[in-house]
């Protein structure tokens, strides 16, 4: 097997004869998606070239001429494509998990309440709105008792 390290090897290859059916082309993995990971990789032919010198060492020309690599590193190249999309995939579901986990569980420190915003949730857990309610009452009854808060007073009927 001969491995292509220059033009000028090129030549010597037609002489060694390899058996194609012992090789895959890179033009075909290059179809199925290898070597397109570069930034400046724009045609097939660029994938290729890319393709060859990510597997510099194992590119061999078969008796067309066309760029090849042998089987075993072809499934190898499938098989690391196929962890990598499987490692994919369970870290989206996990993520996927994780988000639907928040958005289903209220917020820490905030009680769940029946029909409640978050906002009322939020409110009802500090006490806040209580004692807002207990000073506007507490006003309210000093109003109608009639006593003073600051310039304003408010007159019981049938006084003057």
């Amino acid at each position: 097997m001969f491995i292509r390290n220059t033009v000028a090897d090129a030549a010597e290859a037609v002489a060694e004869t390899v058996n194609p059916a012992e090789l895959v082309t890179l033009a075909e993995l290059a179809a199925e998606g290898f070597g397109y990971g570069s930034p400046f990789v724009n045609s097939p032919k660029d994938a290729v070239d890319a393709l060859e010198r990510q597997l510099d060492g194992v590119v061999v020309l078969d008796d067309l001429g066309r760029r090849c690599t042998d089987r075993d590193t072809a499934r190898r190249l499938f098989a690391e494509r196929a962890a990598a999309e499987e490692r994919q995939r369970v870290e989206r579901q996990r993520r996927e998990e994780e988000l639907a986990k928040r958005q289903t569980s209220p917020p820490r420190g905030v009680p769940a309440g029946d029909g409640l915003t978050a906002y009322e949730s939020m409110l009802a857990a500090s006490g806040a709105d209580e004692r807002k309610k207990d000073r506007a009452g507490e006003r309210t009854a000093a109003l109608m008792r009639g006593e003073s808060f600051g310039e304003f007073y408010i007159r019981r009927e049938g006084e003057e």
